[in-house]
């Protein structure tokens, strides 16, 4: 039979159990959990919460926004840089992988993460960046997905072109962000359009007149 280890100044001292060793080193950066007795209900032990248990969890997460891409699997730390180098000035914190290709992002506020938004569309290797700021479970696991709204970034748009009939012919339109409603600027329009998941998006998009011509 071993031994006891030696402890300190070389005495023997017992084997502790394992809980006890773990408790010797502990993880940086550990949360800090205390025991909470479950409850009996009909004879079985439950967890039960309550609404600041999941305040506490919406608080946590409140600057956040999903996003993940339709035939793209980039790996966790292709997407932290992505975002490192895009969203920096957008306020940018961190990034988590949650299942099946789907990232969380955080900012440092909800009005940080909105300009961030507002800037995109937002690509990889040609792929467009879905976000949202709330997901179902089926976007979670990507079961489903036909349609996803993509934002289209039109550039010198001319004068004429400026109007909601010219504007609803891009795609399957939603909606425009409030500068291209507002014709605060007029560099490009932003218009956000229902596409088809699985369908490969154009660069660009010809426009002609009633005679064909291309403008």
């Amino acid at each position: 039979m071993a031994a006891p280890p030696l402890g300190e100044g070389g005495e023997r001292r017992e084997k502790g159990s394992w809980v006890e060793v773990v408790k010797r080193n502990p993880p940086k950066n550990r949360l800090n959990l205390t025991y909470i007795p479950p409850n009996a209900v009909d004879g079985r032990e439950v967890v039960r919460y309550c609404s600041n248990d999941v305040m506490i969890g919406v608080n946590r997460w409140k600057s956040k926004v999903f996003g993940f891409f339709l035939r793209l699997n980039p790996s966790f730390g292709v997407i932290e840089n992505f975002a490192k180098n895009h969203w920096k000035q957008f306020g940018f914190e961190s990034a988590f992988k949650l299942n099946n290709g789907v990232f969380l992002f955080q900012f440092e506020s909800d009005k940080k993460r909105d300009e961030m938004m507002e800037e995109g569309p937002w690509s990889l290797a040609r792929r467009p960046l879905i976000l949202e700021k709330k997901v179902s479970e089926s976007v979670l696991e990507k079961k489903g997905v036909k349609f996803v709204p993509v934002w289209v970034r039109i550039p010198n748009l001319s004068l004429q072109f400026w109007n909601p009939e010219m504007l609803s012919k891009i795609g399957s339109p939603l909606f425009a962000d409030s500068t291209t409603s507002s014709l605060e600027r007029l560099a490009y329009a932003r218009v956000c359009v229902e596409v088809t998941a699985e369908k490969e998006l154009p660069k660009s998009v010809p426009l002609l007149d009633e005679a064909d011509r291309e403008f």
